[in-house]
């Protein structure tokens, strides 16, 4: 077969795909393509860049599209630059179209220049736009929409079914709960965290998880938690650290646990003279009383204080004295011996002792209420304070 005029022999029949400017890679020829390969065919040995490249489908718009076949069904993994003619430039240990485990794949599209870090991994079933760029450990998981221009950083994780603008940029260490909607120009500090699920461990909660809708050009804080089914309006800021339980007007200036709007973002002092304000205040480790003192090596020669060699013997402190050599202290005066008590006297053998004395026979005291009333004792209530 002869080759098309400016395009490379391959060695291998014609499969219709798009040009994509690659000279010959030496792989043997005079076999089928491998995607709708017929029964029997033996793939050739060749490298893993070869059989990634087998995968990919350029559509007219330029968007590589990854789809999972045969045996690579555990994602790419592929580091180096301008990958396929797709402008991707990717770290090793880079996963591209992990499979997903939610239903049949459909295939990755990741458009072009993206630039790749080490520890990314990119689900399948996802559709992201140009110039996608990642810190390390990024996850996005699979069923998102991104835009282009969007930045992740490092150790954050986009989780499935996200809906993200263009030119977000999403910091480190955050949180993207199922079901958020980030608009265009979003920003989301260090720290965010984004929570879809009202009753956690519900069935029923589960089945109607949503995640917040924050508006285009909104700015989140550092460590901000955001709770499920919340908007934050577009243009408005949320201050670092706040919890934002309720929607937040567009253009307002929320923070607090939980968060309340405080003034316009409009009304804010300009970005100037905030850092002229700050750059004013004295720093923490100088006394706000008294003028402050020179350095010990700025000082004049009649403040500095003499070395201890240099000073006269009256301003030099005498040394501590010493105690005389002590004295041993005489020992504790010893009772005398002490000399045995004499027994108690005993009364004399064979004397008994002679009994208690017993009332006359017949002698009885009357009964309390058969006594007189001189002889019965006042109630307690109608004693005298004696």
């Amino acid at each position: 077969m002869t080759p098309e005029p400016g395009r490379p022999d391959t060695g291998r029949p014609d499969t219709g795909r798009t040009d994509t400017g690659r000279t010959d890679t030496g792989r043997a020829g005079g076999g089928p393509d491998r995607i709708g390969a017929g029964a029997g065919w033996a793939e050739p040995a060749r490298s893993e860049t070869d059989r990634a490249r087998d995968m990919i489908d350029r559509s007219q718009t330029g968007t590589g599209r990854i789809d999972r076949t045969g045996t690579d069904r555990a994602g790419i993994d592929r580091a180096g630059p301008n990958w396929a003619g797709q402008g991707w430039v990717t770290d090793e240990g880079v996963r591209i179209g992990y499979p997903a485990g939610r239903g049949p794949g459909r295939g990755l599209q990741l458009g072009r220049d993206a630039r790749l870090r080490s520890g990314t991994v990119l689900y399948d079933g996802s559709k992201i736009g140009a110039n996608l760029e990642t810190g390390h450990g990024v996850v996005i998981r699979e069923e998102c929409i991104i835009g282009e221009h969007v930045s992740v950083w490092s150790n954050t994780v986009v989780d499935y079914g996200c809906r993200i603008g263009n030119r977000v940029k999403i910091h480190a260490n955050c949180y993207i709960a199922q079901f958020t909607w980030l608009e265009d120009d979003v920003f989301l500090a260090p720290g965010v965290t984004i929570a879809n699920d009202l009753y956690p461990g519900d069935t029923r909660s589960a089945q109607l998880m949503s995640g917040p809708h924050i508006g285009a050009g909104a700015q989140i804080g550092v460590n901000v938690t955001i709770l499920p089914f919340v908007h934050i309006g577009a243009g408005a800021m949320i201050g670092s650290g706040s919890v934002v339980t309720r929607d937040i007007p567009a253009g307002m200036v929320a923070y607090g646990n939980p968060a309340v709007p405080h003034r316009r973002v409009a009304d804010l002092p300009e970005i100037g003279q905030r850092v002229a304000d700050l750059s004013e205040r004295a720093p923490l480790t100088q006394s706000s009383s008294g003028p402050e003192r020179a350095l010990l090596a700025d000082r004049s020669p009649d403040t500095q204080r003499a070395p201890l060699a240099d000073r006269s013997p009256g301003t030099q402190r005498a040394p501590l004295t010493q105690p005389p050599p002590s004295t041993p202290r005489a020992p504790l005066a010893q009772p005398p011996p002490s000399t045995p008590r004499a027994p108690l006297a005993q009364p004399p053998s064979g004397t008994p002792r002679a009994p208690l004395a017993q009332p006359p026979s017949g002698t009885r005291r009357a009964p309390l209420s058969e006594r007189a009333p001189h002889e019965q004792r006042a109630p307690l209530t109608e004693r005298t304070g004696r």
